[in-house]
């Protein structure tokens, strides 16, 4: 069960300009499900949810991601591998994902959060990553098996804001097909990352 995907990125940072060839990406779970809750030390006991807080469907719908999963990445004729960690936790409200791979010679770290606000009625979350400075903030929606986000951030080599959109389709329990899009001021979405 795994997962291939492809990229065409291309900017530019400060003066310089960039452009990648197509990425691959194999992804595989290795371990899990990972529902655990978030903490520090490995026999904490599961936190309880506060008087009146119930985990709704839309919370359930994170446990599909828990798990250990390894990443075989190829970008501009080079193999690269990663591994992404998905952790429930906070009683089962938040989800957690920790990313590390070596692309380029370069290490990269990203750490992201998930969950479900049950008064927006939208999943909200938050990217950060050890190669830009911005965080990104996103809204969503888990619909036909698609888990959708539109995220908002600072472009790193602009300085102006950005948009992009990033889709998640289960194939099966241990496969899933993400890709990125960037998104344009009128809404229009061209696929980045695979």
């Amino acid at each position: 069960n795994t997962q291939e995907a492809s990229v065409a990125v291309s900017g530019t940072m400060g003066e310089e300009s960039f452009e990648f060839t197509p990425m691959t990406m194999t992804m595989k779970r290795v371990k899990g499900p990972s529902a655990r809750p978030a903490s520090a030390r490995a026999d904490a006991k599961p936190v309880e949810l506060h008087e009146g807080v119930k985990l709704s469907e839309q919370h359930k719908m994170l446990e599909r991601f828990a798990g250990t999963w390894d990443a075989d990445m190829e970008m501009m004729g080079q193999k690269f591998k990663g591994e992404m960690v998905w952790t429930l936790g906070y009683g089962g409200l938040w989800l957690t994902l920790d990313f590390k791979a070596k692309v380029m010679g370069q290490d990269f770290q990203g750490h992201g959060m998930v969950g479900y606000d049950s008064n927006r009625k939208s999943y909200v979350g938050a990217w950060v990553d050890s190669w830009t400075p911005s965080m990104m903030l996103t809204t969503g929606s888990f619909e036909n098996g698609v888990f959708t986000e539109n995220g908002k951030t600072i472009n790193p080599a602009t300085g102006e804001p950005t948009r992009s959109r990033h889709t998640s389709r289960f194939v099966d329990d241990n496969t899933i097909e993400w890709q990125m899009f960037d998104v344009d001021a009128d809404g229009e979405a061209s696929p980045t990352l695979k």
